[in-house]
């Protein structure tokens, strides 16, 4: 880590940026950084990844599939690719989640089963090509906000049903650390994945979660614009970098 101090400058063990690295960068307020060097794609540069969780770049300007990105013989490999509030995971159905590709300019947690080295396989120069977001409005008024944490977990559910009858996509499933909201999603059908956040120890995200935190769900039933408390089948512990696939159901009294 590096942190700026007035009067100090930067202090901490990170000295420079690399290209193959991943990093997080806390603000005190919206701004641009503009990084100075080599702005070409590096079609070759190889990333050597250990077992576990490692926080990388794409280092081309464009974007690409999670499964074109991947080269084949190291794809099974891959458990899953975690970015801010957005994720996917490796089944044997192909990859599901609201993260669908690679983009210059984010970085990503690589969750891979052994260590391995592997390039990308970069589809596009960067011109004109843009990842497909997964994009999301969340209701009026900010009761169901979250702040973007560098500690997060996602949750992600394969059915949800109210009543026995599926969610709609207007209904939103909302993820909560005793009373605190920690993070929300739009259903959009199998696999949704909730990112939930967790506590880096500033005030600011004071009752987000820690390390062995039961989490709890519920959803907005835009229909009927009320709460519903869901009950979880699965593992809801939370835990950094955590994965885990639920089903929900409604709470019956």
């Amino acid at each position: 880590a590096a942190q700026y101090l007035d009067g100090w400058g930067w202090i901490g063990s990170l000295t420079s940026f690399e290209y193959e690295a991943g990093y997080w960068l806390i603000m005190s307020s919206a701004d641009e950084l503009l990084l100075e060097g080599c702005n070409s794609p590096m079609l070759n540069l190889v990333y050597n990844l250990q077992e576990g969780p490692n926080l990388i770049s794409y280092p081309a300007p464009g974007s690409t599939e999670i499964a074109e990105a991947i080269p084949n013989d190291v794809e099974d490999l891959f458990e899953a690719v975690l970015t801010e509030g957005g994720a996917a995971m490796n089944t044997d159905g192909g990859w599901v989640g609201s993260l669908t590709s690679f983009s210059g300019g984010s970085g990503y947690w690589v969750i891979v089963e052994e260590d391995l080295s592997f390039s990308y396989n970069i589809i596009d120069s960067g011109l004109g090509r843009t990842a497909n977001k997964y994009v999301e409005t969340l209701p009026e008024g900010d009761q169901f906000m979250v702040i973007q944490s560098s500690e997060q977990a996602f949750y992600f559910v394969n059915s949800a049903t109210i009543d026995g009858e599926p969610l709609d996509k207007e209904d939103l499933i909302i993820a909560y650390n005793g009373e605190t909201v920690v993070g929300s999603r739009y259903w959009y059908g199998k696999a949704t994945d909730i990112p939930t956040m967790g506590s880096d120890g500033s005030n600011i995200l004071a009752g987000y979660c820690t390390a062995g935190d039961k989490i709890s769900f519920k959803v907005w039933d835009e229909s009927e614009q009320k709460l519903i408390d869901m009950g979880a089948n699965g593992e809801t512990t939370w835990k950094n970098l955590g994965l885990s696939v639920i089903s929900l159901t409604d709470i019956v009294i």
